[in-house]
């Protein structure tokens, strides 16, 4: 669940954010994140993450919860227990139709993450509204070029 105890729900508070982020009391965060729908400024938005066969297969029902603001894709992990699962018989590209198609249905947002320029492109034609490019895997090549950068200082 996306909301917090009172008013009902099982998220974990994540005192750190509420506190060091935004300054507010855990009491004042709580209360602020969990007034959406009705919070004006639209604080809390759910994403429901779709990485296996089972999430496909269901992704209709999924995207059908209210409160449900986007269905995301986690590519990695979904063409790997597409390949893995005996009883999947979906590709990524399959999968992705499906998402794309029951978000449409249900007038929900869909995303994936691109692990490239073209593939953002990719999928936003494909309808996607949420595509973030990169991750802790493009992070490794931005970290392995700036170790090249600072190696090549002399004297440093």
């Amino acid at each position: 669940d996306s909301r917090y105890p009172e008013p009902p729900g099982l998220r974990g508070v994540g005192t750190q954010l509420a506190t060091w982020f935004w300054g507010l009391s855990v009491a004042d965060y709580v209360r602020h994140a969990d007034l959406w729908p009705l919070n004006p400024e639209g604080d809390l938005v759910a994403f429901m993450m779709v990485e296996t066969a089972t999430g496909v297969r269901n992704v209709d029902a999924i995207a059908a919860v209210e409160g449900i603001d986007v269905v995301f894709i986690g590519p990695a992990d979904l063409t790997h227990r597409l390949e893995t699962d005996p009883n999947a018989n979906w590709t990524l590209g399959d999968a992705i139709s499906r998402v794309s198609d029951a978000a449409e249905r249900h007038g929900k947002a869909w995303g994936i993450t691109a692990g490239s320029p073209e593939l953002v492109a990719h999928y936003r034609g494909l309808g996607a509204s949420l595509v973030p490019w990169g991750g802790d895997f493009s992070l490794m090549g931005v970290l392995e070029q700036c170790s090249k950068d600072l190696d090549a200082i002399p004297g440093a």
